[in-house]
């Protein structure tokens, strides 16, 4: 007859290779999830940034005589290049800030040539507008209340 420890401890020993298959797997399938999960991220957040530099190689040719003749325009579109070019890519404190501060300045810029294009101009919108949008509802009116 078997006397080893093992034999009689089936529950034991199956917990022991399924907890062993479980890390092994979860190891190899947590980087796969990790690394896609970081792409979405990665094109949600550039997203924008390739939809302006779209929008301004369009112009560049549909609207070429207006940015030709209007300097505001051109310097306009210049700014937004430099705005859209060498965007950083690491994760680093002082790389976010620069990122973010981009992002704005480039809306702020879009919003400038929307108006001198006559022209909407829609960027999709990203987790920065939402997390820095902060609505001032004291100057809401609300009925039968005093402001």
């Amino acid at each position: 007859m078997n006397h080893d420890p093992d034999y009689f401890d089936v529950e034991g020993t199956s917990y022991e290779l399924g907890f062993k298959e479980g890390l092994r797997d979860g190891k190899t399938s947590g980087l796969l999830e990790g690394r896609q999960f970081g792409l979405e991220q990665a094109f949600d957040r550039f997203r924008p940034f390739g939809v302006i530099q779209g929008l301004i190689e369009v112009w560049e040719v549909d609207r070429q005589v207006l940015i030709e003749t209007n300097a505001k325009v051109r310097r306009t579109i210049g700014s937004l290049k430099v705005l859209v070019a060498n965007v950083p890519e690491s994760n680093k404190d002082e790389d976010v800030e620069d990122f973010t501060r981009r992002f704005r300045q480039a809306n702020a810029k879009l919003k400038v040539l929307s108006s001198l294009l006559g022209e909407p101009v829609l960027v999709a919108p990203s987790e920065i507008q939402e997390e820095d949008a902060i609505e001032d509802t004291r100057s809401l009116k609300r009925p039968g209340l005093p402001p």
